[in-house]
C-alpha cells in the first residue's frame, strides 16, 4: 500500500507513543500521566473509532523495538499530529483506568 495518497490527511501513530514503560528517549510521546502500559494496535483502532476518527491498521515494526510485532495505525488527522496523539492518549487512559 502506498501512503502518498494519505499524506497530509492522516498521521501514523505507533503504540509505543503511548507506552508508560518507555522513556521519551525510547519513543514515548505523551506525558507519563497520559500514558498506559503496553497499548496495542487494536486498542488504538478502537479508541480512534470511538472518537470518530477514521483509522486503519498498518503492518510494520517499530524500529527501536524490531522484535515487537505491534504495527502502527494510520489515523485521520484533525489538527496537528501532537493534538491527535494527545486526544487519543486521553481517551485511551480514560478507557483503561477510568481517569
Amino acid at each position: 500500500m502506498t501512503l502518498k495518497k494519505y499524506k497530509g490527511k492522516y498521521v501514523i501513530l505507533w503504540p509505543q507513543y503511548f507506552d508508560s514503560s518507555l522513556s521519551r528517549k525510547e519513543g514515548r510521546r505523551v506525558p507519563r500521566e497520559l500514558a498506559v502500559a503496553r497499548p496495542s494496535q487494536k486498542e488504538l483502532l478502537e479508541v480512534a473509532a470511538a472518537l470518530g476518527l477514521e483509522a486503519k491498521p498498518l503492518e510494520g515494526k517499530y524500529p527501536r523495538e524490531w522484535w515487537n510485532k505491534e504495527g502502527p495505525v494510520l489515523v485521520e488527522k484533525r489538527g496537528s499530529k501532537r493534538e491527535v496523539i494527545t486526544l487519543l492518549a486521553k481517551e485511551l487512559r480514560r478507557r483503561r483506568y477510568g481517569k
